[in-house]
């Protein structure tokens, strides 16, 4: 019941702003900044359905082992960069500042780049999600005492997490600290999928 109520409020959300938006457009007469501000917002909105189905998707294809991965060669620090580059709008319009700290030396794997930077970006969503305005969120990429082990730690200055919560925080649909209210949205599906996709590669979380 709490799975169908948090699935049923996460797909409503988009479609208030999305069904305002087609009222926009039927009225005729909408020009120029309008038609653009409209279809950004249709844009915006049917992503953000299209990721909680995508999310929905991945998680039961991991789970009967239907998930496959395309692994090239590739170096953890420049999937590490991009995702940081690419999320840094995001973070300056919250009030974070998000870092990446890389290795001096290529930090080579064998993996599906974008199974990669599906995980680090929950991380950065999750990290974003619990922490205020004027925190830190950092991503540090490296191998440790140059073992041939790679590893990525996304760390933030955030609320911190319970010892209630550890023990299932990379569960499916848990959520930590939030009601069927949903004030922070989501369906609790983002670090269930971070450990998936990484154990997936044979490493651990």
């Amino acid at each position: 019941d709490d799975l169908l109520s948090m699935l049923a409020h996460e797909l409503r959300n988009p479609l208030a702003p999305i069904r305002n938006a087609a009222h926009l457009l039927k009225r005729g007469g909408a020009q120029g900044e309008v038609v653009v501000r409209v279809a950004e917002l249709l844009e915006r909105q049917i992503g953000h359905m299209a990721r909680i189905v995508d999310d929905l998707l991945d998680v039961s294809r991991l789970a009967h082992g239907r998930l496959e991965l395309r692994c090239e060669e590739l170096d953890l620090r420049s999937v590490v960069e991009e995702a940081v580059r690419d999320a840094g709008p995001v973070f300056d319009a919250a009030g974070l500042s998000l870092l990446a700290v890389l290795s001096e030396t290529p930090v080579k794997v064998s993996a599906d780049p974008a199974r990669v930077r599906q995980a680090l970006e929950n991380l950065l969503t999750n990290a974003r999600k619990f922490t205020g305005p004027g925190g830190t969120v950092e991503v540090t990429v490296g191998t440790p005492g140059g073992s041939a082990e790679a590893f990525v730690s996304v760390s933030d200055t955030g609320v911190g997490i319970d010892a209630e919560t550890l023990p299932r925080l990379f569960s499916v649909f848990n959520q930590s600290g939030t009601t069927l209210d949903r004030p922070l949205g989501g369906l609790g599906l983002g670090l269930a999928l971070v450990k998936g996709l990484v154990e997936l590669h044979g490493g651990a979380v």
